[in-house]
């Protein structure tokens, strides 16, 4: 199970993780949480996220209190996904991969994970309702209850916290003309 991937990186993605770097660089702290919140969770006011207002107070306090060790942890971590690349081709993974994401989920979308998914020969998207980025956070009880359905090979219907399960069709990396990796 894989929850909040996405196969790519989008330019606009690579455009704010790149800017929350320059920020943690220049010492501007609070414009470094205030982005790394923007990016990771739906601050809609009209729209309804789980336990929001609490995984907010929890995730700036945690920001708030990075040490010197943990802001090197995060640009390390972050200059490794941004210099990530996909390799082409590849075998492909046959076993049962289920991909879920939170509908309102800024950072990994729903349609960049419903892209990830596409890249397994057997797979499931989820998408959370009431979600966002922090899925184990906003709806946990959910999230284990959809892992341990799908761990024990239970029909994946009904699900009142789910929109209906889909099952992409199989599509192969595709190689990018520019770069010889995948678009």
């Amino acid at each position: 199970m894989l929850v909040g991937t996405m196969a790519r990186l989008t330019d606009h993605l690579r455009a704010r993780v790149e800017l929350t770097l320059r920020m943690l660089e220049r010492g501007s702290h609070a414009e470094f949480v205030d982005q790394i919140l923007d990016t990771m969770i739906c601050r809609a006011p009209h729209v309804t996220v789980a336990r929001r207002d609490t995984v907010i107070r929890c995730l700036t306090r945690a920001l708030n209190e990075m040490t010197a060790d943990g802001k090197l942890k995060y640009r390390e971590n972050t200059r490794r996904l941004l210099d990530h690349t996909v390799p082409s081709g590849g075998p492909v993974v046959r076993i049962p991969v289920l991909v879920a994401t939170g509908e309102h989920d800024p950072l990994t979308t729903p349609a960049l994970s419903r892209e990830a998914s596409a890249r397994y020969a057997d797979a499931r998207f989820a998408m959370f309702k009431d979600a966002d980025h922090l899925v184990h956070l906003e709806r946990p009880v959910e999230l284990i209850d959809l892992l341990l359905k799908f761990l024990a090979d239970e029909p994946l219907t009904g699900l009142d916290y789910c929109h209906p399960v889909e099952y992409p069709v199989h599509r192969p990396p595709v190689p990018s003309p520019r770069t010889g990796g995948e678009r």
